[in-house]
């Protein structure tokens, strides 16, 4: 079958793959076909309609891509496709999961932004303690977080103290970001904009689920006068 590092494979013998309306850069839906997929729901045929096409094509809600030597890669649901002003397909888990990695001692999530938009923004909320009991996040930074920010001069112990002194590494947030564009796809998945939240998400702040996947609805709910902040500005 052979191996390709960021794919999932090739498309076993037997079975079928087709991306469905691709974009610019390949990017569509993943429908898979074979004698290994399953007939429907039983007694839901409108969850059967949703899900199988009149061709029994099976629809993943998975988007990804394919290669020129057959290698198929996701790169996020279609659930959460940010489509930009422009038309652009926009999946935010990849630039998400980047940014984090240009700062895994500061930042715990990162959610980008930019639905009908004419650029992305990205909220970012730092690593913190969380109550053992409750599973709340209180407002005191982990170790790691103190010691990145100590290096640039900031002896803050909580949320609030360090977002008093942003001044003093705004710049090397900035520098990671723009790590992260310059390992982006296109021009389309640039964040050009972020602010940082002064709560961590949590299960019992109803911005995670019980495995802890971001509930993006929540999130834009509880924080969409900040996003409408970030836009204006």
């Amino acid at each position: 079958m052979g191996f390709k590092l960021g794919s999932i494979g090739r498309v076993f013998l037997g079975c079928k793959l087709k991306i469905r309306e691709p974009d610019e850069d390949g990017n569509g839906e993943i429908l898979h076909w074979g004698r290994n997929i399953f007939m429907g729901y039983l007694g839901r045929p409108d969850a059967n309609k949703e899900t199988i096409d009149d061709e029994d094509w099976l629809r993943t809600g998975d988007v990804g891509r394919v290669d020129e030597d057959g290698y198929v890669s996701i790169t996020g649901r279609i659930k959460e496709l940010l489509i930009t002003a422009a038309g652009k397909n926009v999946a935010p888990v990849p630039i998400e999961d980047t940014i984090k990695s240009e700062l895994p001692a500061l930042i715990s999530n990162c959610v980008v932004v930019g639905d009908r938009r004419k650029f992305l923004a990205a909220l970012f909320t730092f690593k913190v303690e969380m109550d053992p009991d409750s599973g709340a996040a209180t407002d005191k930074l982990l170790d790691t977080a103190r010691k990145w920010l100590g290096e640039r001069g900031v002896k803050a112990t909580t949320i609030s103290e360090a977002l008093k002194e942003q001044d003093k590494y705004r710049d090397d947030i900035q520098k990671a970001v723009t790590a992260a564009n310059n390992k982006a796809e296109s021009h389309a998945c640039f964040v050009q904009k972020w602010r940082l939240l002064d709560t961590e998400f949590s299960i019992p702040g109803g911005e995670l689920g019980p495995t802890l996947k971001m509930r993006r609805k929540v999130i834009m709910e509880k924080y969409g006068k900040i996003v409408e902040e970030i836009y204006s500005g």
